[in-house]
């Protein structure tokens, strides 16, 4: 890049007075200042509205404020402040953490690789008072690598910084369904999907910010999870009839979005993404038989057959990849 990309930074806060400030300090810290900050207002009955106006007279950096009318949940509230991002980068930020000051400064060096589509910061867990607390969902560089190259992963959505034109080829509204349920897409989930059709996923391995966790977040502190079961995640809805349910319905949507004629300029990348979801979901309903087999010989036997049908082929041929074949080899060694 000739240029530096600018950056629009986007909160969607809800009675967030007790830490706010504290993050916007830190956005306003950075060593690369962002373009904008954008605060979409979900109704907070707390002092978060007056605590963010006063920031605003304290910064150069200009901020747009805007008040919800109605509930509309988190996730549609990032995706609908992040429709009035100008940017050429676009940063989700999390009302209560707290950035170090050179996290934009490494998004810019990582996005001057023109494939890159999603940047995934690496981070700190801590607690309400900022003190480093045991990471109990195994973020290992194995873990990071394995997840981020699976198609079906979300990645924290505080972490990422992604280019703005993926909400421009796939746009939030009339998003596919989730992962987890019959509802549309969550807002990490819907650009972690858009950035795997639309280019290439990175991750820094360093913490670039603090990440604080308290009962009152969105996603409270959890009880620590067994590294097996963390790896194979039988506890959760990713192996329930969802996954392929979401493959289909991304594959669905694709289609729909190669006709726009905004998308002509990549109709090729969306009609190829299409193909692939297709071909990704009887791979997903083997996998996961395979990991939610009782018996440690059944997922072997399970494994060992999905890789002669090459259902762990290159993720450019159709596959679920090498990453996560180490994922779910691990898994069941362990």
């Amino acid at each position: 890049m000739s240029e530096t990309p600018s950056v629009s930074v986007v909160i969607a806060s809800l009675d967030g007075a007790l830490h706010i400030r504290e993050q916007l300090d830190s956005i306003a810290g950075q060593t690369v200042e962002p373009l904008e900050i954008l605060v979409g207002d979900d109704g907070s009955t707390d002092e978060t509205l007056d605590i963010v106006r006063r920031f605003a007279t304290t910064t150069n950096i200009p901020l747009h404020l805007t008040i919800n009318d109605e509930r509309l949940g988190y996730a549609e509230n990032f995706l609908r402040t992040a429709t009035a991002a100008k940017g050429a980068l676009i940063a989700f930020a999390d009302q209560d953490d707290v950035w170090f000051p050179g996290k934009l400064a490494a998004a810019v060096r990582a996005f001057e690789a023109p494939d890159l589509a999603l940047w995934v910061a690496g981070w700190q867990i801590v607690d309400e008072r900022l003190v480093p607390v045991p990471d109990r969902w195994l973020h290992t560089g194995f873990a990071q690598r394995s997840a981020l190259a699976y198609p079906m992963h979300v990645a924290h959505g505080a972490r990422m910084v992604f280019r703005s034109n993926l909400l421009t080829y796939c746009p939030a509204e009339g998003r596919a369904r989730s992962v987890y349920g019959d509802r549309p897409a969550h807002h990490d989930e819907w650009v972690m999907f858009a950035a795997h059709v639309m280019g290439r996923v990175d991750w820094h391995p360093e913490p670039l910010m603090m990440y604080r966790r308290h009962q009152n977040a969105v996603s409270a502190v959890c009880p620590p999870i067994p590294p097996r079961r963390y790896l194979l995640r039988a506890e959760g809805e990713a192996l329930s009839d969802g996954v392929e349910l979401a493959a289909r319905a991304r594959s669905r949507y694709l289609l729909s979005r190669a006709a726009a004629p905004e998308c002509q300029a990549v109709k090729s990348q969306l009609l190829e993404g299409a193909r692939y979801y297709d071909q990704l979901v009887p791979r997903l309903g083997r996998r996961a038989v395979t990991r939610m087999a009782p018996e440690r010989i059944q997922r072997l036997k399970g494994l060992t057959a999905s890789v002669a049908r090459g259902d762990y082929r290159p993720l450019s041929r159709g596959g679920l990849g090498v990453w996560t074949l180490l994922q779910d080899g691990y898994g069941i060694a362990r």
